[in-house]
């Protein structure tokens, strides 16, 4: 921003010195070259003719920098849309990956659940005809029954809590470990256009500061010759239009008393 803020202050004094160079040399008319002197205005004049072929010159050199930096943005643009896409697909793959484990994990847990819940089923019917022959041969089911009955019922029960709970522990660990693989090969991608990025700008700088190396050399030597010609010539235009303006007030004095 500093660089091209400066480029842009050199480029506007340019342009003002050409416009007041203009200025002047329309009011330095040949028929005048005995009061301003034919040198005077004949080095206005060329200066005139080299700024503005100078003028020339520098559009060509900035337009040859327009094609540059316009190729650049499009080689650049061109590869990041490439790689942009890719991570997206990446991305997208990925998280579809992601998903379908994570649905194999609840299928594995939900057949793992019914297993048990069928197993529990058929421990409770067990249970049961225990504890209906129990009663028939001893006339009741006896506390330990109960209790040994009970418990096989909650470790069932607690197998299904458990299943469930390692599964998905297990699923997210594989995940963890899988995402911080897939992160870091996404970084780096995104890192190569980051850098490609970087090194679009540069060039384009660079290329900014050749273009502007070949302007200021021969640039920078006219306006040093414009701002001393226009400290000259513009003294002595403003002299010599104060003495016409006084000479033709005097005139009209005179006309008017005779």
């Amino acid at each position: 921003m500093a660089r091209d803020s400066v480029s842009g202050r050199f480029r506007s004094r340019g342009e003002d010195l050409r416009a007041n160079v203009l200025t002047v040399i329309d009011r330095m008319p040949e028929e005048d070259d005995w009061y301003f002197g034919a040198a005077l205005r004949i080095e206005g004049v060329n200066l005139r003719e080299d700024g503005g072929q100078l003028m020339l010159d520098r559009r060509s050199l900035e337009a040859d920098e327009a094609v540059k930096i316009r190729k650049i943005e499009v080689d650049y643009n061109e590869f990041e849309k490439e790689k942009q896409g890719v991570v997206d697909k990446d991305r997208h793959d990925f998280e579809q990956k992601m998903a379908e484990a994570s649905d194999r994990v609840q299928i594995e847990v939900e057949l793992r659940t019914r297993e048990l819940n069928r197993l529990k089923e058929e421990r409770k019917g067990d249970n049961e005809e225990a504890e209906q022959r129990a009663r028939e041969e001893d006339g009741a089911v006896s506390s330990e029954m109960m209790e040994k009955h009970r418990n096989s019922i909650i470790e069932i029960e607690e197998l299904v809590d458990n299943e469930q709970t390692r599964a998905e522990n297990e699923h997210a660990k594989v995940e963890a470990r899988e995402r911080a693989v897939f992160s870091k090969k996404e970084q780096l991608m995104i890192q190569s256009i980051t850098d490609r990025r970087i090194m679009a700008a540069s060039n384009v700088q660079r290329i900014k500061k050749e273009t502007m190396s070949k302007i200021k050399g021969d640039e920078s030597s006219w306006q040093s010759r414009a701002a001393r010609w226009l400290g000259q010539a513009r003294r002595k235009v403003d002299l010599k239009e104060l003495e016409d303006a006084e000479a033709d007030a005097s005139n009209r004095r005179k006309k008017r008393r005779a």
